[in-house]
């Protein structure tokens, strides 16, 4: 777990991973042919790799990028923010901070929120 506190938290859409909240940390801005406002994020608590053929390894690095037309991660400018999530598939983005569609699997898609009390609001409501 980092030191600091998280930038935001991550709910999942329906059955979308993560499952529970999620503390998030950008750590990198991302680019492909068409846009440049990907978010690297470090999570906590990870997700579980074995899932998506990992075994032991665990998910603990998310791509994260809006699907609202107009919308932007830099800066998030309204809570919450309806995102895409991807997993990394090759590693080669964390060197290159550029991406290709063979390098990323979307695994769902979700909302971030400023507080860890919105997120489980949103999280668990009825």
């Amino acid at each position: 777990m980092r030191n600091s506190e998280p930038n935001f938290y991550l709910v999942s859409g329906e059955k979308s991973e993560p499952r529970v909240p999620t503390a998030c940390w950008p750590e990198q801005r991302l680019r492909d042919a068409l846009r440049d406002d990907y978010m690297l994020v470090r999570i906590e608590p990870p997700i579980m790799g074995q899932k998506y053929g990992l075994g032991a390894a665990n998910i603990d690095h998310l791509i994260l990028s809006t699907h609202l037309a107009g919308k932007s991660l830099y800066p998030i400018d309204s809570w919450p923010c309806h995102v895409y999530v991807m997993r990394i598939l090759n590693s080669r983005i964390l060197q290159t901070l550029s991406l290709d569609k063979a390098d990323v699997e979307m695994i769902g898609w979700g909302s971030l929120h400023r507080t860890i009390e919105e997120a489980a609001a949103a999280a668990f409501r009825p």
